[in-house]
């Protein structure tokens, strides 16, 4: 019954679009297309964002201070790649080093905190080319940062810091 509803919809829109020539009536039309087509790539109503993880992590870049406290460094100023990408890029680096030490392709296997570190290093590295090219070079103990933001049901939500890998330590 309601494909019936959203079909009418889409011809109506498509014979007003022509009889009007107004664009507004490609809005309806793309809706009704896109609830006729439910959970079908790309015109998906991205169920991904109705049930989100109660654990989320994100990565940033950070001066380590003196009294190793962490100051946040402009990732995407210093080397051109936004702070998503930097995200991707280490876990793409972490799945590697974890395939390569267990020969196989395993999301489950929870990584080493050897691995995090050798990932780190490694992405480390190549921010630092990046920003060598840029001309501004990141500074002295650059650090990345992996924050675990985490539900615990009784204080809510809170952030758990982790320090990952730091480049031109010592």
């Amino acid at each position: 019954m309601i494909e019936v509803v959203y079909l009418t919809v889409a011809v109506s829109s498509i014979a007003a679009w022509i009889k009007l020539r107004q664009p507004i009536f490609a809005v309806s039309l793309l809706t009704a297309v896109s609830l006729m087509a439910g959970e079908f790539y790309p015109l998906s109503n991205y169920p991904m964002y109705s049930d989100p993880d109660e654990r989320e992590n994100y990565l940033y870049l950070a001066r380590l201070g003196p009294d190793e406290t962490y100051v946040p460094l402009p990732v995407r100023e210093l080397t051109g790649i936004s702070a998503p990408k930097v995200k991707k890029m280490y876990k793409a680096r972490l799945r590697s080093r974890v395939a390569s030490a267990t020969k196989v392709r395993s999301r489950r296997r929870v990584p080493t905190a050897r691995e995090r570190a050798d990932a780190g290093m490694n992405l480390l590295d190549f921010l630092a080319g990046q920003a060598e090219q840029r001309d501004s070079p990141l500074p002295a103990r650059t650090a990345l940062i992996e924050v675990w933001i985490v539900y615990d049901g009784i204080n809510g939500y809170h952030e758990r810091p982790t320090l990952v890998a730091v480049a031109g330590a010592g």
